[in-house]
């Protein structure tokens, strides 16, 4: 009930989704395209060996059709490998 969703992505066939980002958690929220079913939700692990810095919003996401997603946090971008 708090994210603040500040960007909309559409991912095509195969394995269509609709990608939320909520910028304030630097987490991205998946649904279904058909029914808006909660998929999955994107975030990175917390701890020591997290690279996003803390309390700085997320600005923007970009899912590549190679399964990379991108966040641009505080000027630089980070990303990740083979999102399932």
């Amino acid at each position: 009930p708090d994210a603040q969703f500040s960007q909309m992505q559409f991912t095509s066939p195969p394995g269509s989704t609709v990608s939320l980002l909520d910028s304030r958690t630097q987490a991205v929220y998946r649904f279904v395209p058909r029914t808006l079913e909660l998929q999955d939700q994107l975030r990175s692990i917390p701890g020591e060996d997290n690279p996003l810095p803390p309390g700085q919003p997320a600005t923007a996401m970009a899912m590549s059709q190679n399964r990379t997603l991108f966040l641009f946090v505080n000027g630089m971008v980070y990303y990740a490998d083979n999102v399932p």
